[in-house]
């Protein structure tokens, strides 16, 4: 569906095709438009310029097509490809990743990092921040810890070991190159 803009142009230039046609005055046809239009009036130059491109043989008063920026590869049906990819195999490269769904390494790397919010940590894919799921199973936990020392003696609480977060490796790699990939 063309927008409003786009109509107001289509319009202004049928009326310069038909009124050049008649042999009005560039001048005079652009004071009328502006009469009408106001703020939305085609430029001066164009209205000095269509009439040359009717007279090289243009029939269509339609926008023609444009070079332009290429559609962007990072879209809804590619995320999705590349989740299930990650969900498949958290160990997958981001060239593997290109090739599989047919595009570049960098959106590759931009749907990975931007649009997931995934990073590679140990040769494996792990979100940056924790889904609902792991944190409902910590506060799950946290929970039964507390319901158990609220049930024991205070010497239960040094039983109770904490720390930072530490990623396990569940699988051995071949080298050290492979665990820099």
């Amino acid at each position: 569906m063309a927008s409003k803009s786009t109509d107001f142009k289509i319009e202004q230039r049928a009326y310069v095709k038909i009124r050049r046609l008649l042999k009005v005055s560039p001048t005079d046809v652009h004071k009328d438009l502006e009469e009408v239009y106001k703020d939305t009036v085609l430029p001066y130059s164009t209205v000095v310029d269509w009439p040359r491109r009717f007279r090289e043989g243009r029939m269509s008063i339609e926008d023609g097509a444009r070079i332009g920026r290429p559609v962007p590869s990072a879209n809804y049906k590619n995320i999705l490809e590349v989740s299930a990819l990650l969900e498949e195999d958290p160990h997958i490269t981001l060239v593997e990743i290109a090739d599989a769904v047919g595009i570049s390494t960098g959106t590759a790397q931009a749907i990975v990092h931007n649009n997931m919010k995934f990073r590679k940590i140990c040769a494996r894919w792990v979100p940056h921040l924790l889904t609902q799921a792991q944190k409902a199973k910590r506060v799950q936990c946290a929970t039964k810890l507390l319901s158990e020392f609220d049930q024991a003696d205070s010497r239960r609480l040094f039983e109770i070991v904490t720390g930072d977060e530490i990623w396990v490796r569940y699988s051995e790699h071949s080298s050290k190159e492979a665990n820099k990939v």
